[in-house]
């Protein structure tokens, strides 16, 4: 299925990888997180916005519960932003 704006993954596995890529990224305090967040924005496209939800829903209690080092903390603040803006962005075209 194609939306202006952007296209939503139709391949059954695709959504799934992406989602456990996040988790194991969102919880390593190694590169894997900017690895995965550059890669997620650079396909943002491929992402819906309903897992776009997710992740910042996951990304707020992370923050919240101060589960992120301060290593990792700023490259996943900013990812929950970027991931927000996209979000409102959608929103506002499609209303």
């Amino acid at each position: 299925m194609q939306r202006e704006g952007y296209e939503e993954v139709t391949k059954p596995f695709f959504r799934d990888i992406v989602i456990y890529a996040f988790r194991y990224a969102i919880t390593r305090q190694s590169m894997a997180g900017s690895i995965f967040t550059d890669w997620l924005r650079e396909n943002i496209s491929m992402v819906t916005n309903h897992d776009i939800r997710l992740m910042v829903r996951e990304i707020s209690e992370e923050v919240e519960h101060d589960y992120f080092t301060n290593i990792d903390k700023p490259t996943w603040v900013n990812f929950g932003l970027f991931l927000q803006k996209v979000l409102n962005e959608r929103e506002d075209r499609h209303g």
